[in-house]
């Protein structure tokens, strides 16, 4: 199994339950990328970061914009990918799960209730 896991709003969010599941995938023979919209020249500090939260990875994937999530995940033949942005998860296809990961900037916590941008509700009218 490829597991694809977003960096920022995801990894970050809950740093202790991607280190039990990344050792877990890894240990089972599964591959893990990181797949991010960060810019290449971070690499050495979020490798220092996944270091210290314990979280196993195969490889890094970085994306040209949030879209481009979604073509790496055809491309690599993701099988399930965690991501909190909706505009990564919709262009991806149905042959890989997505496991939206909420967070303050997506979740009203206060409400309980998703928040939605323009782009990713459908209008009934």
């Amino acid at each position: 199994m490829r597991v694809a896991l977003d960096f920022d709003g995801t990894i970050t969010e809950h740093p202790e339950f991607f280190r039990v599941l990344s050792v877990a995938l890894r240990a089972s023979g599964s591959e893990v990328i990181v797949l991010t919209y960060r810019h290449p020249a971070l690499r050495p500090v979020m490798v220092e970061q996944l270091a210290a939260w314990g979280i196993e990875y195969n490889r890094f994937q970085f994306a040209r914009n949030q879209e481009d999530k979604a073509f790496w995940c055809e491309t690599l033949s993701v099988d399930v990918f965690f991501e909190d942005t909706d505009a990564c998860l919709m262009p991806v296809t149905s042959r890989t799960l997505v496991m939206k990961v909420r967070n303050a900037k997506n979740f009203d916590f206060t409400n309980r209730q998703w928040m939605a941008t323009a782009s990713s509700v459908k209008s009934d009218t």
